[in-house]
């Protein structure tokens, strides 16, 4: 099992790597229409919108488990 630190670091880890990832995308790269696995269509953009969305929840919880 991880250490929260280690989980800590390890998701700050990999948000800098998706971050260098969306840095390399187009304009249109991200307003390109993808095709999901039931067949829905999103954009990058969409995606980083509900990424960042889900981040700030999770973000709350560990903020609300440290303070206890």
């Amino acid at each position: 099992m991880c250490s929260f630190t280690e989980l800590s670091l390890e998701a700050i880890q990999y948000r800098g790597e998706i971050l260098s990832l969306l840095k390399s995308f187009t304009d249109e790269d991200f307003m390109k229409a993808h095709k999901d696995a039931d067949g829905n269509l999103f954009t990058i953009h969409q995606y980083v919108n509900d990424f960042i969305c889900d981040d700030q929840h999770h973000i709350g919880q560990m903020k609300n488990f440290m303070s206890n």
